[in-house]
């Protein structure tokens, strides 16, 4: 039977509307990550760089909670809200 995550990392990431990293890039493995948009604002995800209201993976509208699907994406993850008011709460466990 195998065994899930040891660590969990949590971080408060402040809402801006120009792109902010959420998740930066590791190497080891993740098992989950998750984001609660803490906001009034949507936020909107993307994997990589270059995030916008027109290109993005996930919009979170206000008090949404998103968990990244299995197996878990590893690379860098950048966001941006609609207005800046709140933050975003993670939570990434390997």
């Amino acid at each position: 039977m195998p065994f899930g995550p040891t660590t969990s990392t949590h971080a408060n990431v402040s809402a801006s509307a120009t792109e902010v990293t959420i998740f930066s890039a590791v190497t080891t493995a993740v098992e989950n990550r998750s984001v609660k948009n803490d906001s009034t604002a949507t936020l909107y995800l993307k994997k990589g760089t270059g995030v916008s209201t027109s290109s993005y993976f996930v919009d979170l509208p206000p008090g949404a909670y998103f968990e990244f699907p299995q197996p878990c994406f590893r690379g860098q993850v950048t966001g941006l809200w609609s207005a800046a008011n709140g933050a975003a709460r993670t939570s990434e466990d390997a």
